[in-house]
C-alpha cells in the first residue's frame, strides 16, 4: 500500500496537466453564470429611473379638521389650511406647581382655525429631546424635584416652531409599569376649535 501511494507521488506532474484542463472546463459554467448575472443587473437598473420617475408624484399634504361630535369632516385642501403653529397653551402643570401624578399627563391645548397639522417634543431638564408626535405626552416614574419641561410645537408643513417652557416640581409617590406603545389621541373640540389632547 505504501508502494502505491509513493509511486502516484511521483507521477503526480504527469496527472497536474490533466487536473488543470479539468479545471479550466469546470470554470467556464462558473464564469458564463457571473456574465448573465451581471447583464441582468445592468438591464435592471435601466428600467429603475423609469420607475422611480413614476413614483415621484406630486404629494398633496391634507390636514384633517378636528373630530366634532364624533364626525369626521371632509378634508381641506393644503391651500386652504394655514402654515404656522397655532396658540398653544399648557394648562397642566401650571408655573411653579407641585405635582405627583403618575404618569404625568401633560394637557396640551391648540387653539385656532384652519391651522395645518402640528407636531411637538419635549424634553426634561436639558435631557435629549424626545421624537416629534403628534400623541399625548404621559411622563412615568420620574424622579422627584424641581423640572424644567421645554416643549417645541412645530408645523409639518412651514417647518416654524414655538417653544412653552414651565418649571414645576414633581413628587413621585408610587411606580407604575411604563406601556410600551401608548395609541394615538383623539383630538375633541374645543370652543373657538381648540384641541385639547386627551387619550
Amino acid at each position: 500500500m505504501f508502494q502505491r501511494v509513493r509511486s502516484w507521488v511521483r507521477e503526480l506532474p504527469n496527472k497536474k496537466r490533466y487536473l488543470e484542463l479539468i479545471t479550466a472546463f469546470l470554470s467556464i459554467p462558473v464564469l458564463l453564470t457571473v456574465v448573465y448575472l451581471n447583464l441582468t443587473n445592468i438591464q435592471e437598473r435601466k428600467k429603475e429611473p423609469e420607475a422611480k420617475e413614476a413614483k415621484n408624484e406630486k404629494v398633496t399634504i391634507l390636514p384633517v379638521q378636528i373630530k366634532e361630535n364624533g364626525k369626521q369632516p371632509a378634508p381641506k385642501d393644503d391651500k386652504e389650511c394655514v402654515a404656522q403653529v397655532p396658540r398653544a397653551t399648557l394648562s397642566y402643570p401650571r408655573e411653579g406647581e407641585t405635582v405627583a401624578d403618575n404618569p404625568l399627563h401633560l394637557n396640551l391645548s391648540l387653539e385656532g382655525d384652519g391651522y395645518c397639522s402640528v407636531v411637538w417634543s419635549y424634553r426634561i431638564n436639558g435631557a435629549r429631546w424626545s421624537d416629534y408626535d403628534d400623541r399625548s405626552i404621559y411622563l412615568y416614574n420620574m424622579d422627584s424635584g424641581s423640572k424644567t419641561l421645554e416643549l417645541r410645537i412645530k408645523s409639518i408643513v412651514s417647518g416654524e416652531e414655538k417653544m412653552i417652557v414651565r418649571n414645576f416640581t414633581y413628587r413621585n409617590e408610587s411606580t407604575v409599569p411604563t406601556p410600551t406603545s401608548m395609541p394615538t389621541a383623539v383630538p375633541t373640540a374645543v370652543s373657538t376649535q381648540s384641541a385639547v389632547l386627551e387619550q
